[in-house]
């Protein structure tokens, strides 16, 4: 590794990339981050939403030699994954907040009735069309990370906020299947965890990043 590594952080459904403000301003000597817009026009295309697309799109942005950190909240640990799934080699360590292995179709489709009556108006302030955001949890919907995680080599971080019930059961899945991976649960955090509790998500990345052992 070089004398700075980067660490590429993914926000969620909802977010944009200013949501890692405050973790890539707090990144230990050494480290240096980069977030990446996910839902702009540019990684995502103008064809329906892909989670394999919008991997391979940041993986051809990305001007480094050496392998990255990836930490990705929700959304973006899933593109985490299918990052680590295109090319394992470039990735040198994973922080995954929120995510998900496969998530509930049930869910999913309550998720897309409920974004269906939510007027488009609101969201276009957000500069995020509805139509972008039911193509976002059509395709989520049908991941499936479950033979991948075995298979992951580099050390893992999962995070999960302890009021996101609804991730929990998934954040425990990710730690036990990636060979490992430390698991903590933020205390008074919910589903965004760096935004609920930034200093303590922040020391837990610190702590993570510099406890990497590096030949």
């Amino acid at each position: 590794m070089g004398s700075v590594e980067k660490v590429i952080f993914l926000h969620g459904i909802g977010e944009d990339r200013d949501a890692w403000d405050w973790q890539i301003q707090r990144l230990p000597a050494g480290f240096e981050g980069e977030a990446a817009d996910i839902l702009s026009a540019e990684n995502h295309g103008r064809k329906t939403f892909s989670t394999s697309e919008v991997a391979a799109r940041i993986w051809d942005s990305v001007d480094e030699p050496h392998r990255v950190h990836l930490c990705g909240l929700s959304l973006g640990a899933m593109i985490s994954l299918e990052m680590i799934r295109i090319a394992p080699d470039r990735v040198a360590s994973l922080t995954l907040a929120g995510g998900q292995v496969r998530p509930p179709r049930g869910l999913m489709a309550l998720q897309r009735s409920i974004v269906r009556l939510l007027p488009s108006r609101g969201l276009q302030k957000s500069g995020v069309s509805k139509q972008l955001i039911l193509d976002v949890l059509r395709d989520v919907s049908r991941m499936d990370f479950r033979s991948l995680l075995p298979a992951i080599q580099v050390p893992a971080l999962v995070v999960c906020g302890q009021r996101d019930l609804a991730n929990i059961p998934a954040a425990r899945e990710l730690a036990s299947s990636i060979s490992g991976a430390r698991l903590e649960l933020l205390a008074g955090a919910g589903h965004q965890a760096q935004l609920d509790a930034p200093e303590k998500f922040s020391a837990l990345l610190s702590s993570h990043l510099l406890g990497i052992e590096r030949s």
